[in-house]
């Protein structure tokens, strides 16, 4: 009788093990939301926000989840995304991806691991994918924008990237297409059929520390169990900035505004040059010069060296030396040049005895 009640047993649990579906279970070891905050933190920045609490943006230009730097394979939990990224593990296989203003991407952690958190569409002659946003929100799926579609023949290549339709393509195809209510992606048959390649089963097997690498055959991957209430010490990223900080970046000073500035102040560093060129020729009369030519020169002189301050004050001081003159001669050289520079005072004076 116990007998019996063994073997009926044994087979009631090896058909319960047949009838239950395949789930993306990760491995044996349990880790905490800090895992995610330690591993990410060298190659991105974690921000608190209001609504999801700490999430996570990458260091890499032009990111968008999901289609830079990586690539689809079939494997036993449906078509899995492969990344390029040290840090793939993650953010690719937990949690969602949300897009903010600034055409920029932050990660929201969960617990739940899976071959890539993604909506799929299918249009005739074309297979496309988006991001779910946390929740699942609608939203994501009615912006073309999130969608990326390739042809079925580009399908599956591990250089996909190359190979996306444009966005502006996006819309027409949206509305001739269908959803794909499954997270594994397009049927395997129906895309060998449609894309005329062969797709070859990879299994998943788990790595013992955070990575992953891919062969023919095997996509080795680091999965842990997460335990979103872990008890202990609260996770805490060692860095947050504020999304404040994160929206308006510090902008730095340009060489080009300092040199605007210098160029302003240089007239106020030199206040005295124009001014100097202007005095000297007023003070010219006072050295006396002999004759007309000799005045002639010296009234010339600072318009043929107007940049040379010494020389015009040294050429007045070497004509008084070179042509010195007593006071009888000056006095007479005086009275010769004034009726031409006071011509009217002296005709008045003239005109008086002739009354």
């Amino acid at each position: 009788m116990n007998t019996f009640k063994i073997f009926c047993i044994s087979i009631i649990l090896s058909l319960s093990t047949w009838i239950t579906p395949t789930t993306a279970s990760a491995q044996g070891v349990t880790v905490s939301f800090q895992k995610f905050y330690d591993e990410l933190s060298p190659y991105g920045q974690w921000e608190n926000d209001p609504d999801y609490g700490y999430v996570w943006s990458p260091y890499a230009t032009g990111f968008s989840p999901y289609s830079t730097n990586g690539y689809w394979i079939y494997t036993d939990y449906g078509w899995t995304w492969v990344s390029n990224y040290s840090w793939g593990w993650a953010p690719f296989h937990y949690g969602r991806w949300n897009h903010r203003p600034g055409n920029r991407w932050v990660w929201v952690p969960d617990n739940v691991w899976g071959p890539a958190w993604v909506q799929w569409r299918n249009s005739p002659g074309y297979y496309g994918w988006a991001p779910m946003g946390y929740g699942n929100s609608n939203d994501y799926y009615t912006d073309y924008n999130r969608w990326h579609f390739v042809t079925y023949g580009n399908f599956g290549r591990h250089d996909i990237h190359k190979y996306y339709v444009q966005k502006t393509n996006n819309i027409t195809i949206i509305k001739n297409s269908t959803i794909i209510n499954n997270v594994g992606g397009p049927n395997v048959k129906e895309a060998h059929k449609h894309s005329g390649r062969t797709f070859s089963t990879v299994k998943v097997e788990s790595n013992n520390k955070p990575g992953q690498s891919v062969t023919k055959d095997k996509l080795n991957i680091y999965r842990p169990k997460v335990d979103k209430n872990a008890a202990g010490v609260k996770p805490v990223p060692a860095k947050v900035i504020s999304p404040s900080k994160t929206s308006q970046p510090k902008q730095i000073p340009t060489n080009n505004s300092g040199e605007i500035k210098k160029t302003q102040q240089q007239p106020k560093q030199n206040p005295g040059n124009n001014s100097g060129i202007n005095k000297q020729p007023q003070q010219q009369p006072k050295l006396n010069p002999v004759n007309s030519s000799e005045i002639k020169k010296t009234q010339q002189q600072p318009k043929q060296n107007s940049g040379n301050n010494s020389g015009i004050n040294k050429q007045p001081q070497q004509q008084t030396k070179q042509n010195p003159v007593n006071s009888s001669e000056i006095k007479q050289q005086q009275q010769q040049q004034q009726p031409r520079q006071n011509s009217k005072p002296e005709n008045k004076g003239d005109e008086k005895p002739n009354k």
